[in-house]
């Protein structure tokens, strides 16, 4: 974090992968240094939250009522009473990884007669999966195309185990897994510091516009025009496929027929933050991947299957293939599972679910009319704006009929934040590559937000701060296109029989939307249908809750640094002060 520097006690030098055991002790020490350690409550389950007063009575509080667990989330004690807490203001900070997606069901399991394992119980599983499977019987099946699907790979065949690893044909193919350095030409650069360079931005179909004139001039010639797209295109098609060759072919480049399927499906353009990157080696991160990872696969010992599940019998696994392969797995089943990307938190009030933008399937027929209405607008001006969404591919992902998240800025309910309320926010329900950037940079948004000390577009919150012209594209239009009159403020209003069914004001609703629809429309083959999901363009979205702060976007000295340096938290320490300054003096000049 930009406050709590990880220092050379942790001992992790400069360039190595980072251990969860090292990351828990941060994490630890961060908790204690300031003081938050007294104000955790352990081992506590959140039952339900409830907004006090009626639907449009605003800022009056919630309502949480808690259980302890005993440490088991999972196993709350009904018969331990629940505690009540009020609150004025309320931070949701669950994240997208707490809660995890039930297992689905295969056809024969209750005969399978082996372990079933999912990743989210990876540690406890596999250690007992490791501790009690047989020399003789060291053989196990891996279901998932994802980077959890190559952890449970590694921890098995590198100890030893014949895996068979089978990636769903109907799903999404193997994830992109990116090497630890990226080369581009003669340049080798950090995978994670490739994503937070502003040269990048000139590249990624971002919804979000660059900071000066000549930097916008630049980005319309690259992808408004037809010689710019066409670079624009080549550029990402040499960088796929130069990563494939780094990661699964061999000097050549060629790929071998074993690893065919270990190819993504789609440039790693559309992937989002469905990467993931290679960290595994048995002689540490300058070995050659021959040595390690792919030389599992290679060997033999590690054999890819694309196909779908067919059935489980005693100890084995049947392929749904035209040669009703069978694979023998008396050492279990690992099925790399994922997360729920709800809010770990239930709100029974389902009236509100539409005002509080979260993933709901209780949206009432108004509702789900206002903002289908609003999606569909949205959905053009995305493609009219960002012409190379139009070429990408279409998600294998099913409908679940489960409205997607609306979040203004990705962070504070559109329906509450419209009619002055600021008294929740959501934090932490995006994905993205620096997640401690925005973690820091947001945090201090929401507090200026819960504070009433940003100004918010259409709102009856007050305090004028923040110019909402600045990024015109989030603006909602009306009468610009043949069929605008669908789209007409009149048509968008609900209808009156119900409070909880008047309408939001059109500009934070719109944006709200919009920002839905860009990232579903942006990443299809990552996390984007279901949460906030973005890469190269995280630096612009840091940039836009900066100006919402009134604090500088461009944190470096000199433009060739700003463009070409990559961007981490030394560029943000001090933001805090920097905002009080702002409180105070009403403006900040930003010194490096």
């Amino acid at each position: 974090m930009p406050d709590f520097p990880m220092h050379d006690g942790y001992g992790v030098k400069a360039g190595e992968h980072i251990p969860g055991i090292v990351v828990h002790q941060y994490l630890c020490d961060y908790a204690d240094h300031f003081g938050l350690v007294s104000r955790i409550n352990l081992n506590t389950k959140v039952i339900s939250v409830e907004k006090l007063g009626d639907a449009e009575v605003v800022n009056v509080g919630w309502k949480m009522q808690l259980r302890q667990t005993g440490g088991d989330e999972n196993q709350v004690d009904d018969e331990v009473p629940m505690s009540i807490v009020i609150c004025k203001k309320l931070i949701i900070s669950t994240g997208i990884t707490s809660k995890p997606i039930p297992r689905y069901y295969l056809k024969g399991e209750e005969s399978f007669n082996a372990p079933l394992l999912t990743s989210v119980t990876l540690a406890a599983d596999v250690s007992e999966c490791l501790k009690n499977t047989p020399e003789h019987g060291k053989r196990i099946t891996v279901i998932g195309g994802s980077k959890s699907s190559y952890d449970f790979v590694w921890i098995f065949a590198s100890r030893g185990y014949e895996v068979n690893w089978v990636i769903r044909k109907s799903g999404f193919g193997a994830g992109p897994m990116l090497p630890p350095y990226v080369k581009v030409g003669p340049f080798s650069f950090r995978m994670e510091h490739m994503t937070s360079r502003r040269i990048m931005t000139f590249l990624s179909f971002s919804l979000w516009p660059q900071s000066s004139a000549i930097r916008r001039g630049i980005y319309r010639l690259l992808h408004h025009t037809p010689v710019g797209r066409f670079l624009v295109k080549k550029t990402w098609s040499n960088m796929g496929r130069d990563i494939v060759r780094q990661t699964l072919g061999r000097t050549s480049g060629s790929v071998d027929a074993g690893m065919l399927d270990l190819v993504p499906d789609e440039n790693v353009v559309w992937y989002g933050t469905k990467t993931g990157v290679l960290n595994y080696s048995l002689t540490g991160l300058s070995a050659k991947y021959e040595d390690s990872f792919h030389a599992l696969v290679r060997s033999g010992q590690v054999k890819v299957y694309r196909a779908d599940i067919s059935h489980l019998s005693p100890g084995t696994i049947h392929l749904n293939d035209d040669a009703g392969t069978a694979l023998p797995s008396p050492a279990g089943l690992a099925i790399a599972t994922s997360w729920e990307t709800a809010p770990n938190v239930l709100f029974p009030q389902t009236e509100l679910h539409a005002d509080l933008g979260i993933p709901s399937k209780h949206y009432t027929d108004d509702q789900k009319a206002f903002w289908h209405a609003l999606d569909a607008r949205a959905t053009d001006e995305v493609l009219e704006h960002l012409p190379l969404v139009k070429e990408a591919p279409v998600s294998p992902a099913k409908q679940t009929g489960v409205e997607r998240p609306r979040l203004y800025r990705y962070l504070a309910p559109p329906g509450l934040t419209a009619k002055g309320d600021n008294s929740i926010v959501f934090q932490g329900f995006v994905s993205n590559v620096a997640n401690t950037l925005r973690l820091e940079i947001s945090a201090l948004w929401c507090y200026a937000y819960l504070n009433g000390k940003l100004s918010v577009p259409g709102s009856s919150s007050t305090p004028a701060r923040i110019n909402s012209t600045s990024f015109p594209v989030t603006r909602f239009r009306t009468g610009d296109s043949a069929d605008s009159k669908s789209y007409s403020k009149d048509n968008l209003k609900f209808s009156e029989d119900t409070v909880a069914s008047k309408p939001v004001d059109d500009r934070i609703a719109y944006e709200s939307a919009l920002w839905s629809a860009y990232v579903r429309l942006r990443f299809p083959y990552g996390y984007g249908a279901k949460i906030p999901d973005f890469e190269f363009e995280q630096v612009q979205y840091f940039d836009v809750l900066m100006q919402d702060l009134g604090l500088p976007c461009q944190r470096k000295k000199g433009w060739f640094s700003d463009l070409f340096l990559p961007y981490g938290p030394k560029d943000y320490r001090g933001i805090v002060a920097e905002w009080l300054k702002v409180q105070h003096a009403g403006k900040v000049e930003f010194k490096n």
